[in-house]
């Protein structure tokens, strides 16, 4: 059994809301809702998100759509948007002193833009809630520019290197994040790649420049996602200037002059008018199914080993080594999936928080049991882990899904799933759905590549309890059982006991809700005996699940207890 660590948090909840109202999130909380109610219902959500860093109204749908373009970059507020406000505010004040000449017989003005672009730079910062690309970039203008004050000279990689410092020594764990490797990744690209030379229109610049960065990031990209873009560099043609240089001023001369409501409003509508007209080009351009690719979970050696790949294919063109990159890059590109022998199965127990989602494998068929939680908020566990997962997996449709039964944290995510992954069919317990689905039948049976699927609940005897109606799956593969129980109670544990009896003997057992004290009686214990006993649950969950006295008496009977909770994604044959 393989398990793969992962790192969770809850928000902690705020404790005095008078503190509160005093920081800049209570500014940013304002001007939020003044985009909103400025522009038509449902259609504040980039305006917000470009203006202030606020990304809350984006679905899950839209950021699909950002990925699958290759423009999330764009939305998301990087240190490309506060090195817009910093040149912004360089022009500015250039335009002040042609206004008023006579201020620069008191105060030289290289000096007054240096202090004004890295004020606008740092609340802008501070308006951004303070993301990692934005600290590192306003750090990179603020070393940049103090050097010129003081006549010093300093290279761009020593700035980038402080910045580098001060943030790990500010936030040290966002060295586990990929926007960390990202952003850092691609400033270093651009100064070892990009020739320090105006032989070059500028067109060509910018077109070299998104080569670099696009190829570049390649490696990390398939290595945190597991898919990259095909499109992706052709939009962001059209993207950069568009969103950089219309979108993103108008939305921030909107926030400048939000003291003034009409002008404000002017400017935000004008943003949403040219935003909405590009959203409709990338809504279409996803739409194309080689929009993006999945590509097999990669290797860190495999990764490291295509970084240098590319590295070598940005070298210039004397240099004959370069080619050499090309056959480096390979393997990241065209690894193969997991095989799985005739009569077998690959067992991934996904962490999806609080609730439950399995993956099952066989030699040319995958099922799905329970897609975790979702609400109509936009959040879904579909979008957010499945899909991703799946994608890894270089899984392009599910045979099968199961929902065990009606509760959220086991069919919220379906709608999310569905939007990305073909599903051929769809089984669920008694009144589970609002959708068209079929229902699980006690009795029922399949084979695949083997392996033999059988389902031995539920009983329409039994009461009507959501729980008490969970789909239970049994699975048989090469000599050894599993057991897929949902949410089912002591009552139709003790109900499958008297039915099957010695039948129910199995090797691995998904813990029937998540570990709940009404669930795992002695009796039923008694003639699964599991070896390992998974438990899905959510970090530090309000349940409390699992149970310890739950635990205790699986470790009684000399099972191996593993929780997602603890352990992440879970993972055996």
């Amino acid at each position: 059994m393989q398990q793969n660590w992962v790192a969770q948090g809850y928000v902690k909840k705020q404790a005095d809301h008078i503190a509160y109202q005093n920081t800049i999130d209570r500014f940013r909380s304002q001007l939020s809702q003044q985009i909103e109610s400025a522009l038509p219902k449902g259609n504040a959500r980039f305006i917000q998100a470009l203006a202030l860093g606020d990304t809350r109204a984006i679905s899950d749908q839209d950021w699909e759509i950002l990925r699958r373009t290759g423009i999330t970059h764009l939305i998301a507020i990087s240190g490309f948007h506060v090195g817009i406000v910093a040149l912004f505010a360089v022009y500015c004040s250039r335009l002040l002193y042609k206004v008023f000449p006579r201020i620069g017989l008191t105060v030289p003005w290289p000096k007054t833009c240096a202090w004004v672009s890295m004020t606008s730079s740092f609340a802008y910062t501070a308006l951004a809630g303070f993301a990692i690309p934005t600290v590192r970039t306003s750090l990179m203008i603020a070393v940049l520019l103090m050097a010129k004050i003081l006549y010093r000279n300093i290279s761009t990689i020593h700035a980038v290197a402080l910045s580098l410092f001060v943030i790990l020594l500010w936030e040290p764990f966002s060295i586990l994040s990929a926007g960390f490797w990202l952003s850092f990744s691609g400033v270093l690209l651009l100064i070892a790649f990009m020739p320090n030379t105006n032989k070059h229109s500028q067109i060509g610049q910018f077109i070299r420049a998104q080569w670099v960065v696009s190829l570049g990031l390649l490696p990390l990209s398939i290595g945190f996602f597991s898919q990259t873009t095909v499109i992706g560099p052709f939009v962001n043609m059209i993207a950069i200037p568009w969103i950089s240089l219309v979108v993103v001023p108008l939305a921030l001369l909107g926030v400048v002059f939000s003291w003034l409501p009409q002008l404000a409003s002017f400017f935000w509508n004008g943003a949403y008018q040219c935003m909405h007209g590009f959203w409709l080009l990338l809504e279409y351009f996803q739409q194309m199914h080689w929009s993006s690719i999945g590509i097999a979970e990669a290797n860190i050696f495999t990764v490291i080993i295509a970084i240098i790949g590319v590295c070598l294919c940005l070298l210039p063109k004397a240099l004959p080594a370069k080619y050499v990159g090309l056959f480096l890059v390979l393997p990241l590109l065209f690894q193969k999936s997991e095989y799985i022998p005739q009569n077998s199965i690959r067992l991934s127990v996904i962490d999806v928080g609080q609730g439950l989602s399995v993956l099952v494998r066989t030699k040319n068929h995958q099922l799905l049991y329970d897609t975790g939680a979702g609400n109509a908020h936009g959040f879904s566990r579909g979008t957010s882990t499945l899909v991703p997962a799946l994608n890894a997996l270089q899984i392009e449709y599910l045979d099968k899904v199961i929902i065990s039964h009606g509760d959220n944290d086991h069919y919220g995510g379906l709608e999310g799933l569905k939007k990305s992954i073909p599903i051929n069919r769809l089984e669920a317990s008694h009144d589970s759905l609002k959708q068209p689905f079929e229902q699980c039948q006690q009795g029922d049976s399949w084979l695949w590549d083997g392996v033999r699927f059988r389902y031995l609940w539920p009983s329409h005897a039994l009461s009507n309890k959501k729980n008490d109606r969970s789909c239970v799956l049994q699975i048989e593969a090469n000599g050894r059982t599993v057991l897929l129980t949902g949410d089912i109670s002591k009552d139709s544990e003790l109900a499958l006991s008297e039915q099957y009896g010695k039948q129910l003997k199995s090797d691995i057992i998904i813990v029937p809700h998540h570990g709940s004290k009404t669930s795992s009686s002695i009796e039923f214990l008694d003639f699964v005996r599991p070896q390992i006993a998974v438990v899905s649950s959510g970090f530090q969950n309000r349940f409390k699940h699992p149970n310890l006295k739950v635990v205790e008496r699986y470790q009684h009977r000399g099972t191996t207890v593993v929780n997602t909770a603890d352990s992440g994604w879970i993972d055996g044959h």
